[in-house]
């Protein structure tokens, strides 16, 4: 194995760099707590060894005429990738496809046929293999291109923060993806396939009149609850159920004055054009219903967000046309800005979404 570069005389300007502290150089740090910063290097270390040893893994193992792809993003991200899937084959002469992934299961990622194979790793070794190919900067080497924001870092130290050491500030999300996979910025999203659930006319009865709220994500400010229990009755108050997205992950709870809806992401797919309307924060469940092309989505927007120059931050005289240029599709999308002084407006917008003359709730 090569050395790790943590040399003694560099390894404080590189964590300097990673981690965004800026006196490292200055040892008196190590020498005020010097079991955590000894610690800290030894866990770089660990990422570093472990990453190089699966990138190892793949570079041996890859077929010839093939390319892997690694998506280390979250389950949006990954999913977005693969429906470039196609557009990668025709514009780098139509290798085999071996996707690797940590967020998205395999029988999503196998609803794309260019997606010639899945290999799935734990977090753990997602965040190895992702450290290794930043250190080195194999973006795209060895038949192993690296999928995601080269600006990125994810140590999960404790007491540790981190910040981009890049920005893509200037480029949409979409162009962002595109300079990534070495696409044309016109290179189409393919739709996600599903098949139709076998019980279908049964979940339309129970569903069909009927609004999920997808009121998490994990990478994006969330809205307040008290939010989402005004909505919900409002909702309720035109005759349609009200349900939250509930799997008993992190941040998840049921909403008051909702039932709890548990489900796979294939069948959260399959129940695109089943619920009347799907209400979320942007997340990867938003780019989920988008692909499938079915279904009705409103995707909300925290005032905080809006107007800051990030990534995921979009001027809210912008929202709606970046998010079907990011999300592929026009039709059956629709975007609104939070803000606790427009609460009224946004629950009235989208209650004239379910159609029918009663208006929404007068807070």
């Amino acid at each position: 194995m090569d050395e790790l570069p943590f040399h003694e005389t560099e390894q404080w300007g590189l964590l300097n760099q990673l981690l965004g502290y800026h006196c490292l150089e200055n040892k008196q740090h190590e020498d005020e707590k010097p079991d955590a910063w000894r610690g800290m290097l030894s866990s770089l270390r660990n990422l570093y060894s472990d990453g190089e040893e699966i990138y190892e893994m793949l570079k041996k193992s890859r077929p010839d005429r093939s390319e892997i792809i690694v998506c280390p993003g979250h389950m949006g991200d990954t999913l977005l990738i693969a429906s470039l899937a196609k557009a990668y084959k025709e514009r780098h002469g139509n290798p085999q496809l071996i996707f690797v992934s940590a967020s998205l299961p395999k029988e999503i990622l196998n609803c794309y046929s260019s997606v010639g194979a899945v290999l799935m790793l734990d977090k753990a070794e997602m965040e190895s293999l992702r450290f290794f190919i930043m250190i080195r900067k194999l973006w795209n080497q060895n038949g192993i291109r690296y999928a995601h924001f080269r600006d990125e870092v994810v140590l999960n130290y404790p007491h540790v923060s981190t910040k981009n050491v890049m920005n893509y500030q200037e480029h949409s999300l979409r162009e962002n993806r595109m300079n990534m996979l070495d696409l044309k910025i016109d290179s189409v999203f393919e739709p996600l396939l599903v098949q139709a659930p076998a019980n279908r006319e049964e979940l339309r009865k129970k569903y069909g009149h009927a609004v999920l709220f997808m009121p998490v994500s994990y990478s994006t400010e969330l809205i307040p609850e008290g939010f989402w229990e005004n909505l919900a009755e409002s909702v309720r108050a035109r005759g349609f159920d009200v349900y939250t997205n509930y799997n008993g992950e992190e941040k998840e709870s049921v909403i008051p004055g909702t039932l709890p809806f548990q489900s796979s992401f294939y069948e959260m797919a399959q129940m695109a054009d089943v619920f009347s309307l799907f209400v979320g924060v942007r997340s990867g469940l938003c780019d989920l219903i988008s692909l499938t092309g079915k279904g009705r989505l409103v995707i909300l927007y925290h005032e905080n967000i809006c107007g800051k120059s990030n990534n995921l931050a979009i001027a809210e005289r912008d929202i709606k046309e970046s998010n079907i240029y990011d999300l592929g599709r026009k039709e059956g999308i629709e975007c609104f800005r939070y803000s606790t002084n427009g609460e009224e407006n946004v629950i009235n917008e989208i209650c004239k979404l379910l159609g029918g003359d009663k208006g929404g709730r007068e807070i």
